[in-house]
């Protein structure tokens, strides 16, 4: 009825109908113990808030601008928020699992033990596979179950002002927030204190379609060595995508923004996917003159800013096989740089070491076979030496590592819009406080991620003893390393990294990530 009104020209009229239904809403919700239940119930009525905010930002002045933004932030990844802040609640189990629990976290285990080793071929086809049928059946299940063991959690509903936001974004970074209201694209940007929205006259199908031929295009060149001629013709048809991409979502900001030193991007739906260092234009790729980090939302990137560090020391887990040998060599290699190194390598990198080396590590390391199931993403996870280790057993950790590095295939991928947003490995470390994560889009490449994960540690070496580290910028000089051996996107841009990158703007009693008690050593 809202959108109705506000596009029959009854703007006023509009914006109270919507202001009254996400009132409605967020009262109901708030009736729910459950953050999981208060996320799916919030995830089927997101209409009333994209409503609210294009009556707003059609009002054009500034208070609805900021009213806009913050509607915004109310109804994008509460989930995550939410999750995020158990572990500062409730961090550990409840110890008093009933036997149909117990019984069916073994038959679970014994599900994901049976699937194909290399995740490969079984990442392609575990929706055909009966069972997976049963693994998505007893994952929804112990959902249900485990409702009655989690208890109310304190309300953080409060939403943080565009005041508190704009505050806490350092001078050099812009903010780029992106939103999806009725299948069209918005930008709200703030940079300097100051606030601006775009509406782009992109749909997200426009954009859907883009991200999938993107996607194909590098998986197409990940296949093997064409020879020179239709590597070169593979190039251009990516380099033509990314270009696109560019025009639809980067040329639309305002110049300020787009001349920013920094930017905190928080993509929406189907631009999770998108490598948006990798877009492409006459000046060259965003890489080369911006550093990119991501977030799931402005509040989001600033309550993990503001966590302790947690843990002490690094693990290095890997597991290769005769698909991918240089593993193995990935995780020597890392480990050089470290000291206090918990280093679980081939058949001791089970999930019980590894789950055990996580909950007291500050930084980790894991590279192995990942998959990303879209149409079951609670089976998503990282193969280990015994098993295969899901985003439930990420979730049910008593903490985690402040900075994770998942080096495998797919581990930065998640649902793209509603409440299983957050069920992507990545997400699943952030919802358990991880305040930094470098992940990856597409199928990670042996030796290009052997490489590019060598020079990120060496870079993350040098900005240590410079007291300089934004984890994103190491990752960004090691992939234009690589991109001058391997032209092709599909080598170099397939990581990210989402990280706050406001730690100038911590409360004051925030351990440093990186200068107490170094973690990194020399080079040996």
């Amino acid at each position: 009825l809202a959108r109705i009104q506000i596009r029959g020209g009854r703007r006023s009229e509009g914006i109270r109908t919507a202001r009254k239904a996400v009132e409605l809403i967020e009262r109901i919700r708030m009736g729910f113990g459950a953050n999981r239940i208060r996320s799916s119930f919030l995830a089927s009525r997101t209409a009333a808030y994209e409503s609210l905010v294009e009556g707003l930002i059609d009002s054009g002045d500034a208070d609805s601008i900021q009213e806009a933004f913050e509607v915004m932030e109310r109804s994008r990844n509460r989930g995550l928020v939410e999750r995020t802040m158990e572990r500062f609640v409730d961090s550990g189990s409840t110890g008093n699992e009933s036997e149909s629990v117990v019984a069916l976290r073994r038959r679970l285990l014994a599900l994901y033990a049976a699937l194909d080793p290399n995740g490969l071929e079984d990442q392609r086809r575990a929706r055909m596979n009966v069972r997976q049928d049963e693994i998505d059946a007893i994952e929804i299940e112990l959902d249900r179950l485990m409702l009655g063991t989690e208890g109310r959690r304190p309300s953080i509903d409060a939403t943080m002002s565009f005041e508190e936001v704009a505050g806490r974004i350092p001078a050099d970074t812009a903010l780029i927030e992106y939103f999806v209201a009725d299948g069209r694209l918005l930008v709200f940007t703030i940079l300097g204190g100051v606030l601006k929205v775009v509406d782009t006259g992109i749909t997200v199908e426009d954009i859907s379609k883009a991200v999938t031929e993107l996607h194909f295009q590098c998986r197409r060149r990940l296949r093997g060595d064409p020879g020179p001629r239709v590597a070169a013709r593979m190039h251009l048809a990516c380099e033509a995508v990314l270009r696109s991409l560019h025009r639809q979502l980067v040329d639309p900001l305002p110049s300020s923004v787009r001349s920013a030193s920094r930017w905190l991007l928080i993509p929406h739906g189907p631009l999770s996917a998108i490598p948006f260092h990798a877009l492409l234009s006459d000046d060259g790729y965003v890489l080369d003159r911006t550093v990119i980090t991501t977030a799931s939302s402005a509040a989001m990137a600033i309550r993990l800013a503001s966590t302790r560090v947690h843990g002490e020391g690094v693990v290095v887990a890997t597991v290769s096989d005769e698909r991918a040998p240089l593993i193995q060599d990935e995780g020597d290699n890392v480990a050089a740089f470290h000291r206090d190194v918990t280093r679980l390598d081939g058949k001791a990198a089970t999930a019980d070491a590894v789950l055990a080396g996580l909950s007291r590590a500050r930084v980790a390391h894991l590279a192995c076979h990942g998959r990303f199931l879209p149409g079951s993403p609670r089976s998503s996870g990282l193969r280990l030496a015994d098993r295969w280790v899901t985003v439930r057993d990420i979730r049910e950790l008593p903490a985690t590592p402040s900075v994770v590095i998942l080096s495998g295939c797919e581990t930065g991928l998640h649902p793209q819009l509603g409440a299983n947003e957050i069920l992507g490995l990545a997400r699943a470390f952030a919802t358990r406080g991880t305040r930094t994560v470098v992940a990856s889009l597409w199928s990670a490449h042996d030796s290009a991620s052997t490489s590019l994960m060598t020079s990120m540690h060496a870079a993350i070496a040098e900005a240590v003893n410079r007291k300089d580290v934004v984890l994103g910028h190491s990752l960004a000089e090691a992939q234009k390393s690589l991109r001058a051996q391997r032209p092709h996107p599909a080598y170099w841009a397939s990581f990210f990294c989402a990280e706050p990158c406001l730690a100038a703007h911590a409360d004051s009693q925030t351990s440093s990530l990186w200068s107490e008690a170094p973690v990194f050593g020399e080079h040996r």
